[in-house]
């Protein structure tokens, strides 16, 4: 929801971040993700002196997915959530890309999917099976997610060596 609450944000104060560190985020463009994804995610990367970077802004003259490959070739490393995205899951294509391009990246899987209609019953998405195994971060609500990440965001950084202790 849209709700703000009063949080303990904790933070390896022992981690660096060997530059300045940019992450591209893939998410749909809905309200509900928006809102609490941005604000929440600058927030965790933002303790960490990280750039976040999205699709959607300071779109330049020039197609879509070639802005999309250039951030993410130019991505420390990324972060997709695919909330909402039953009926558009663009956030797949980028992903994949991001994994062509051998890119460090979070997968927040939302695990309540909405039921969508296919071939005739409605049906639950669920995650693709090739993704099944990879680094994955599945959640049920924003808070858990955000608690989740701010415990595995140090030893990411570190063992992908963007960071030291």
């Amino acid at each position: 929801t849209g709700n703000q609450r009063d949080a303990l944000l904790a933070v390896d104060r022992n981690l660096m971040c060997k530059r300045n560190l940019r992450a591209f985020v893939g998410h749909r463009f809905v309200n509900q993700v928006t809102k609490n994804l941005r604000h929440n995610l600058q927030r965790i990367l933002g303790a960490y002196g990280i750039r976040l970077e999205y699709s959607d802004s300071d779109m330049p003259n020039a197609h879509v997915f070639d802005v999309i490959l250039k951030r993410l070739k130019s991505a420390d490393f990324c972060i997709f959530d695919d909330r909402c995205t039953e009926v558009r899951p663009n956030v797949f294509i980028e992903l994949g890309a991001a994994i062509a391009l051998d890119r460090p990246y979070f997968y927040l899987n939302h695990r309540r999917k909405a039921a969508v209609l296919i071939r005739g019953s409605k049906q639950r998405i669920e995650i693709p099976s090739d993704l099944a195994g990879m680094l994955c971060v599945p959640y049920s609500t924003y808070d858990e997610l955000f608690f989740e990440l701010v415990t595995k965001l140090p030893g990411f950084l570190a063992s992908r060596k963007l960071a030291t202790r």
